[in-house]
């Protein structure tokens, strides 16, 4: 089983609880103080993993900003910056953000990075001894990488995806989550609520990716009854295949 975080517009966050943990951006946290004060005063056990807005943004928040939006959400785990690909840098930067966070109680996650398998089982390796939860990027052939190095990453307690490629990599992510049940699995995607906006079904798409940019979705303050009801059937949807059930 893989549980599921739903991006959506921020004016209709109280929707985030169709999903079974929230995955925020921290520019949003920043931006806004009555959505940094309703993510706060969440549920306690409601997991909330903080993004440093990287792809929003075009580069990440550095990381004194990060501790900022981690303190007003009450973040669980926070990403620390990185660059696709750029193991050096991305290594570099979670080491320091572990000691910025050292006293926060606040885990710092890796985000998985590497131009080939020896580049990979470095990064592996630093994040190993010193986190828990492994990220797997969007847009990168990470199922092959998962494949790869499928030893060493379910060694980690979770691992979570960012963003959803495509159905048939959640589907075959869905099937790992069933053979290594000692990993706790998650996955992050605006796709849900993306696809609800253009009046799509994701249950009837063969390629779910090209809706509307992630930025527009977040900004999005008017949504019809139909629309709600389409991103609720299409979580119910994600939910389904992350269950392996779809």
């Amino acid at each position: 089983m893989i549980q599921l975080a739903t991006e959506i517009p921020v004016a209709h966050w109280h929707l985030s609880s169709w999903a079974d943990l929230d995955f925020v951006l921290a520019h949003k946290v920043l931006d806004d103080a009555t959505y940094a004060l309703r993510l706060k005063n969440r549920h306690r056990d409601r997991t909330l993993i903080l993004d440093n807005s990287m792809h929003e943004l075009g580069e990440a928040l550095p990381i004194e900003k990060l501790k900022d939006a981690a303190a007003r959400c009450r973040a669980d785990y926070v990403i620390p910056p990185d660059r696709l690909g750029d193991t050096s840098w991305n290594t570099y930067q979670f080491q320091r953000a572990r000691r910025l966070f050292s006293e926060t109680g606040i885990a710092v996650v890796g985000v998985m990075c590497g131009e080939d398998s020896i580049d990979r089982q470095i990064a592996l390796e630093t994040y190993y001894e010193t986190t828990s939860m492994l990220l797997l990027p969007f847009r990168l052939p990470r199922l092959r990488w998962f494949l790869e190095h499928q030893e060493a990453m379910t060694h980690f307690r979770r691992i979570h995806l960012l963003g959803v490629n495509t159905l048939d990599e959640l589907r075959h992510f869905a099937a790992a989550s069933h053979q290594h049940t000692s990993v706790t699995w998650s996955v992050d995607t605006g796709k849900a609520f993306k696809w609800a906006m253009l009046g799509k079904r994701l249950e009837d798409l063969e390629d779910v990716r090209k809706s509307i940019p992630q930025k527009e979705l977040l900004e999005i303050e008017e949504v019809t009854q139909e629309q709600k009801d389409l991103a609720y059937e299409n979580t119910m949807f994600l939910k389904k295949v992350c269950n392996g059930e779809a």
